[in-house]
């Protein structure tokens, strides 16, 4: 369509001899409209960059790779670097669930309960500075104590 309104400014003006911005205004079309040139868009060399550079750093992302293409010298912003990103079906890989480890990072044992109470089987154990109470058990109705110095 955009040919077609090219082609008629361009025929009304060689047949009146009227000026660009006159015949423009009467046909109702923006001289920019006239004055574009279509620019081809060759993208694939982009593309390989782009795979190439995912490839080699595995685990980055589309906005790290934007930004190596551009060190590179590609004049390129986030948004064409993510739309190469998925029609090419990249993904990063799956990153697994860290195990949750039961000693603190500076190798010092950490207890889940506090000191003070170590449940083990049927008994409880209080310490206290220097003595340990060891409550047994006989029967239901009466309970022992013996304390350890």
């Amino acid at each position: 369509m955009a040919d077609d309104l090219r082609g008629a400014v361009i025929q009304a003006r060689q047949k009146l001899g009227t000026s660009e911005r006159r015949t423009c205004k009467v046909l109702g079309i923006a001289r920019s409209t006239l004055r574009y040139e279509f620019r081809a868009k060759d993208e694939d060399d982009l593309r390989l960059a782009l795979i190439r550079l995912a490839k080699q750093y595995g685990r980055y992302g589309y906005r790290k790779v934007g930004q190596l293409l551009r060190i590179e010298g590609w004049c390129v912003n986030h948004k064409k670097v993510e739309r190469i990103w998925r029609e090419e079906g990249l993904q990063l890989p799956k990153r697994h669930k860290r195990r949750k480890r039961l000693y603190h990072h500076e190798a010092s044992v950490i207890r889940l309960r506090p000191l003070s109470q170590i449940t083990s089987g049927r008994s409880t154990l209080f310490t206290t500075s220097g003595a340990t109470i060891v409550p047994t058990r006989c029967s239901q109705s009466s309970m022992n104590i013996r304390v350890n110095l």
